[in-house]
């Protein structure tokens, strides 16, 4: 199923929508990639398999203008499938889309039946896009985002 979604994204959605994409318009893509900078990837190369006439570093501007923010999910050893982390498309830096982790997921051990257990905590970064979820009423408390404890 997954990777009939990808084909459709890659083929038909993903091109119009990171091409003309409006900074006020939420999108969702699915992505199966061992890591968040690796759905960056991914996406430029949907792009440059679509057909549409662009260099790759306008790919690149296009995705780092639509794409605010990659949450990666991953299957931990004990199988089970756990929120990795939450990171923040920041922008550019020359040639390379930069992002930050806002929240990873810590790994502390295993449980009597050898699951993994472990907590999500922050990084310590303020997340660019606070600003925009406090415009549409969403309000986070600062304590969200301190490194020294976990989150629930």
């Amino acid at each position: 199923q997954i990777a009939a979604i990808e084909a459709y994204v890659a083929d038909v959605w993903l091109p119009g929508v990171l091409a003309w994409i409006a900074p006020a318009t939420l999108a969702l893509i699915v992505l199966l990639t061992p890591r968040a900078r690796d759905a960056l990837a991914r996406v430029e190369q949907m792009i440059s398999m679509s057909g549409i006439e662009m260099s790759p570093r306008a790919a690149r501007a296009q995705i780092a203008s639509a794409i605010n923010v990659v949450v990666q999910i991953g299957r931990l050893s004990d199988g089970r499938r756990r929120l990795l982390s939450l990171s923040e498309i920041t922008g550019m830096e020359g040639e390379v889309v930069t992002m930050q982790d806002i929240f990873i997921f810590r790994m502390s051990g295993r449980d009597a039946d050898n699951r993994v257990i472990g907590h999500f905590e922050a990084t310590g970064i303020r997340p660019k896009f606070l600003d925009t979820l406090q415009s549409h009423g969403i309000e986070l408390s600062p304590d969200l985002f301190r490194p020294d404890r976990p989150v629930n």
